[in-house]
């Protein structure tokens, strides 16, 4: 073994010894950056919670068309102690990635790393898992994760070399083409995907926050999570607050023409640099309400996405958003009514994703 491949394995294994929320630290330091909002109730009153006000749709994808993978239940980080037994033996995620622990040099996520530190049981509880499984089978043994429901996330091999567990391979739970994205209905719909989306206290405001999506996707250990993303009014600008009530980020928007590139929304994080994520979310606040459409086309001249309905229950102008496939968009196109814009100013400007605020590369791989 090479010298930097030792380093590797050494820094991992440090590392597996340390329980550290890198995405709450990352919150908290944000937070402190920033001022912190401020809800002008005289001025924003109570806005009803309902997704209905927002349709987002996309060229190219039959919003009727239903996805046959099986349903899976999400849970939240840490909600309960992992379950024993009751775990899948197959997948049936629609696609897995394998981890090869013998070969740590291409191991590129290393926000799970599989061990047996501490035992089974506490190894679920580590990474939340709801439920686990774990076998011996002679030299070799098993430890399957599952989500509440029991569908298998995460199966990892352990080979035992001088009386000590040596991790070998772990296969783990993505989306289609690798994504983050599990299987739902109508995914490029701006809507409440979840069953019960996660309460706001503690993310957002109790009065005035609606919520805008709640959908699910799988984290680096292949279980199910659920991220809701909620507006609400911060002062002169509009709030989104995603994630969980435990681990939670928020994009400020201000009032503008321009959108604003607050694709992060469906990702913690930590882990956007090592997962992809295919949506791409676009979030316009007109505090003026003149915007008659935003839509975004792929190299083609392809419509890809458009703004089919306002959200402007409770706030001053409008809040609207643009849903596409975020690998596909080249070009997002506004336009504004006629009479709304100076003098030779013109009512339509054209912008590419890497021209627009809050834009990050890391997405877009």
């Amino acid at each position: 073994m090479r010298i930097e491949q030792k380093l590797t394995e050494a820094l991992r294994e440090d590392a597996e010894s340390r329980d550290v929320d890198v995405d709450a630290v990352w919150h908290r330091t944000r937070d402190r950056l920033h001022d912190q909002p401020t809800l002008r109730r005289g001025r924003f009153p109570m806005v009803a919670a309902a997704a209905a006000a927002i349709a987002v749709t996309a060229g190219g994808l039959a919003l009727g068309e239903v996805l046959t993978t099986e349903q899976v239940t999400p849970s939240a980080p840490g909600e309960r102690k992992p379950a024993q037994g009751g775990v899948d033996d197959a997948f049936s995620c629609p696609e897995q990635i394998t981890h090869d622990w013998t070969r740590p040099e291409t191991v590129t996520d290393d926000h799970f790393v599989a061990t047996l530190r501490g035992g089974p049981a506490h190894q679920a509880e580590v990474y939340n898992a709801p439920r686990y499984e774990y076998e011996e089978q002679g030299d070799s043994a098993f430890l399957r994760f599952g989500n509440a429901d029991g569908t298998l996330a995460t199966r990892s091999e352990f080979r035992r070399e001088e009386g000590e567990w040596v991790r070998q391979r772990s296969d783990v739970c993505v989306g289609k083409n690798g994504s983050v994205a599990v299987p739902i209905r109508h995914s490029l719909e701006l809507a409440n995907h979840a069953d019960v989306p996660y309460d706001p206290s503690g993310m957002a405001p109790r009065r005035g926050a609606s919520l805008i999506d709640s959908r699910p996707y799988y984290d680096t250990t292949g279980l199910v999570r659920v991220r809701s993303i909620w507006a609400h009014a911060c002062g002169r600008r509009m709030c989104l607050t995603s994630g969980v009530p435990a681990e939670w980020g928020r994009s400020r928007v201000r009032a503008d023409t321009v959108p604003y590139d607050v694709s992060w929304l469906f990702l913690p994080r930590d882990q956007m640099s090592t997962r992809h994520n295919p949506y791409g979310l676009w979030a316009l606040y007109d505090d003026d309400a003149t915007v008659e459409s935003v839509v975004a086309y792929d190299d083609s001249g392809r419509t890809v996405g458009e703004i089919t309905g306002r959200y402007v229950d409770g706030w001053p102008g409008q809040l609207t958003f643009l849903l596409a496939p975020i690998d596909e968009v080249e070009q997002i196109t506004v336009t504004r009514r006629p009479g709304s814009t100076d003098p030779g100013e013109p009512t339509t400007r054209t912008f590419t994703p890497e021209e627009l605020p809050g834009h990050d590369a890391e997405l877009r791989r």
